[in-house]
């Protein structure tokens, strides 16, 4: 590439490649292209095709161009977007194609894909690192080829990634494997491995904040990167060490190795002031990283630490290459020279030796009371893994519990004695002791390394997957304690997976504890198991990873409708589901599900709704209820249609809202109307319509009370819900409410009378005793009439109207038009004469005929007598 395109490539991708996410990268990258020839900006893209692996702001600069649709609509250059596709086509067919198959791909259902693509590319890149460190041969693949691997696929938007070992080279499988477990894949079959996308993952590795995060700049290394890191820095320091003993001062293979190793120091003093390398057990760590995979050189560091007598080397942060490679000169003593001079401790203070000391700390774990121990001032035997180890495994022996089958009392005599020995000084004994143990029974080590908290959260992930992986097995044994411990254990680390986003490990977690519940018979583990699921579902709705929790919540309803009769297992599921509903059951819980609930994303919104669905809870359910006074129209009615929708199992909610309105101290009355605050009336209204709809037995009790209350809005929409709910009691309570002072409430009260009336004749006395004392009412009675138009009482008071003598029947033209109105519903011999006596008067005739009104009712009455007369007799 000549000079000038060499120096344009560099600038476009420290430039968009420095950006914090692909949208504002591509934004950078077409602002750049814009102002560049055609030619220029296509030997860029082929050669970030090319390259775009061999660095993080390549690999994220070219997720950033595959969005082909959003960097052609922002070029503006000399050139348009299809001659730059043109171009493209000539000179890397393979990148042309990957365009084309993502545009093809409707707008919405690019995310996922791009989502696979940025997940892909960063497995392919964090193998080549870990290849390239152990100077192995790289896997060979370009940007595109990657895309087309996702973009051919039958499914390119799906959900799920699938990577099959066999398409990388043998040599790199165990190396994949790392990469792949870190990365949070899950094992499917033999040399197949899945990840699966969720709401939350698939934008971040759309964006490429997944690729981003190993960019040089980054302050924070990941825990792989870390771990790789660890190993790398012993390898140097021991090759400095074994240097300055085979070289003169100043002999060019050291200065290289001091650089090196400085600046992998540099990584880890970004996290802390102090680095510490440690012997224990054989192990060599680094800070609170094990180094995994030792080799000669790590073997041979650790044997001339133990000959010398220490256990720590300590580089604090400001040390120079000066006093690493003074440091490596003492180091080089014979252990009998060190010993003779008091000590490498002794030797590095004479030599004035800064930034670098010994055995000042020891690796800082769990003591058996739980705290943290360590420092320069604690004794060894308190500080050392060793001892963590040695006091479970003599606490485990003195129980009777077994260890790998071995006799326990032969066993636990002979450790005893080591025990003691060592405290004597046998430390070769000791650290043969530690290795033993931990290989023996690494649930023994998992309980001093992991029980922090802080160490599970920074530990590299593949490490923790392989405890996952063993304490799953273990929910399989035939003794109960071995799976109860297994649950508990389990319980710590899914919250510890969700903390780190590993969804996948955590799905598995849940479906894996899902499916042993089905078959458990331990009661403290069948409870243990569903306070998992509950701890679980709490933790990811908390953080909104809603698909996750779904997962979750699916299981905890497996668990709910167990088919179970053994007593003590139906008590402890009681207890676990109560325990479960109670720490999922939190105000933040509520207000991230409400929140995701009125979400604009239908995704968003559709995962809460199936959630809501499944686990109703009290927090929720009072935040929806809040949404009622919402001004957003569209809020209020979802809000409605979900309480609705979940009424049945939230009813206990809603009801201690309603009886909210008959405590004054919770809900204060304006005095002069009597009426509640306006919140209150706005959330009430909509819990009665929802009560009404729902047609709920248990709602009668305090419909009733409040179809009496001060505020006559309150009494009619109380008494319309009640008529839907028990229409007896609300035709009973109806009786006593035709004469509200509210008219709109008498009137209501009137529909009731006549819709649910058990007594047609005695409900009809009622109304009409109604309708001559109160004229205003008369219309709407006349219009209940129809539905008791066969009550002889009723048809008896219409032939009494028609033979009135003041010419307009009842008193008003339209009343006795809706009378007409009744008679034609049960037509009868009687009605027509009472119609042909109305119409044959002269008096009335004369009367009817002075307005439109009263002309109106003798056409009227005229239509009605004849259709009266023409029905069959």
């Amino acid at each position: 590439m000549p000079e000038d395109l060499q120096s344009s490539y560099e600038s476009v991708i420290k430039a968009a490649g420095g950006q914090a996410e692909t949208t504002s990268a591509l934004n950078s990258l077409a602002a750049r292209f814009s102002m560049m020839e055609l030619q220029q900006a296509a030997s860029i893209l082929v050669r970030l095709d090319i390259e775009c692996l061999t660095a993080a702001e390549s690999a994220a600069v070219f997720l950033a161009a595959m969005d082909i649709r959003a960097l052609s609509s922002k070029l503006q250059g000399s050139y348009t977007a299809m001659e730059l596709r043109r171009q493209i086509i000539r000179e890397d067919p393979r990148l042309a194609e990957a365009w084309s198959r993502i545009e093809a791909i409707p707008e919405q259902a690019q995310i996922p894909a791009l989502a696979r693509i940025s997940l892909l590319m960063e497995v392919v890149y964090l193998l080549n690192r870990e290849l390239k460190d152990t100077s192995m041969d790289m896997e060979r693949a370009d940007g595109s080829e990657i895309a087309l691997k996702v973009l051919s696929d039958a499914r390119p938007s799906g959900a799920e990634l699938f990577i099959e070992s066999g398409a990388f080279s043998s040599s790199s499988s165990g190396l994949l494997t790392e990469v792949l477990e870190e990365l949070d894949f899950i094992q499917k079959e033999r040399g197949v491995w899945v990840f699966r996308l969720d709401e939350s993952s698939a934008p971040r590795l759309a964006q490429g904040r997944n690729l981003l995060a190993y960019r040089s700049a980054s302050a924070k290394l990941s825990p792989l990167a870390l771990s790789r890191a660890a190993e790398n820095l012993v390898k140097r320091l021991g090759f400095i060490v074994r240097s300055t003993g085979m070289y003169p001062s100043g002999h060019p293979a050291i200065a290289p190795s001091v650089e090196g190793f400085l600046e992998i120091l540099s990584q880890f003093f970004a996290g802390a002031p102090v680095v510490t390398l440690s012997s224990m057990g054989g192990e060599m760590m680094v800070n609170d990283l094990q180094v995994r995979r030792k080799g000669g050189s790590v073997e041979g560091f650790l044997r001339d630490m133990s000959e010398r007598g220490i256990s720590s080397i300590s580089f604090s942060s400001g040390v120079d290459g000066e006093m690493v490679l003074r440091f490596a000169g003492v180091f080089n003593r014979s252990p009998a020279y060190i010993k003779e001079h008091g000590g490498l401790g002794s030797l590095l203070e004479r030599r004035e030796i800064s930034g670098i000391g010994v055995d000042q700390y020891r690796y800082a774990l769990v003591s058996k009371d739980g705290k943290v121990v360590g420092g320069p001032a604690t004794p060894a035997e308190d500080t050392t893994l060793e001892n963590i180890i040695f006091a479970e495994l003599i606490d485990r022996l003195e129980r009777g519990d077994t260890l790998r089958d071995l006799p326990d009392e032969q066993l636990g005599l002979a450790l005893k004695q080591i025990l003691q020995d060592s405290a004597g000084g046998a430390e070769r004994q000791r650290a043969l002791l530690a290795e033993f143990v931990a290989a023996l029974d690494p649930g023994i080590l998992e309980k001093g390394l992991l029980a922090r908290r802080d160490i599970q959260k920074e530990i590299a992930w593949s490490a923790l997957r392989k405890i996952i992986k063993m304490r799953l097995e273990e929910l399989e044994s035939a003794d109960e304690d071995v799976r109860l411990e297994a649950m508990d254990r389990l319980l710590d680390l899914v919250v510890t997976g969700i903390e780190r986003n590993k969804d996948n490990t955590v799905v598995q977690i849940l479906e894996s504890v899902s499916q042993r519940l089905l078959v458990e018979t331990a009661p403290d583990t069948l409870y243990t198991g569903i306070v998992l699921l509950g701890v679980a579902c709490e933790n990811l709705i908390s953080r909104g990873r809603l698909s996750t929790a779904e997962v979750a919540a699916e299981a905890l309803e497996r668990a709910r409708t167990l088919d179970t009769i053994q007593p003590d297992l139906v008590s402890s599921r009681r207890r676990a589901f109560a325990e479960s509903i109670r720490r999922i059951d939190t105000p933040e819980v509520g207000e991230k599900l409400v929140d995701s609930l009125l979400s604009y994303n239908e995704n968003v919104a559709r995962q809460a709704e199936t959630l809501a669905a499944r686990i109703v809870l009290r927090n929720m359910t009072s935040k929806l209820l809040d949404v009622f006074m919402e001004p957003d129209r569209r809020q209020r009615a979802k809000a409605y249609r979900i309480v609705r929708r979940i009424g049945p199992r939230v009813l206990p909610v809603l009801l201690s809202r309603l009886r909210r309105l008959e405590n004054p101290i919770e809900c204060p009355r304006d005095p002069e109307t009597g009426r509640p605050p306006e919140e209150d009336w706005f959330v009430s209204r909509n819990i009665i319509q929802i009560l009404s709809e729902l047609r709920l037995s248990d709602s009668v009790e305090i419909l009733s009370s409040l179809s009496s209350d001060e505020d006559e809005r309150i009494r009619e929409v109380t008494i319309k819900a009640l008529f839907s709910v028990d229409p007896r009691k609300a035709s009973e309570i109806a009786e006593d409410m035709i004469l509200d002072p509210s008219p709109q409430v008498s009137e209501v009260a009137i529909e009731v009378l006549s819709s649910g009336a058990v007594d047609p004749d005695m409900t009809v006395r009622q109304l009409v005793g109604i309708f001559r004392a109160r004229p205003s009412t008369r219309l709407l009675i006349m219009r209940a009439f129809r539905r008791l138009s066969g009550s002889p009482t009723l048809m008896a008071f219409l032939r009494e109207g028609f033979s009135s003598p003041d010419g307009v029947p009842f008193g008003d033209p339209q009343v006795a038009t809706e009378a007409l109105e009744v008679l034609k519903a049960k037509p009868s011999r009687e009605g027509a004469e009472s119609l042909r006596a109305f119409l044959g008067a002269g008096q009335g005739r004369r009367l009817l005929r002075r307005k439109a009104p009263e002309r109106h009712l003798l056409q009227a009455a005229e239509e009605a007598l004849h259709q009266i007369e023409g029905q069959p007799g």
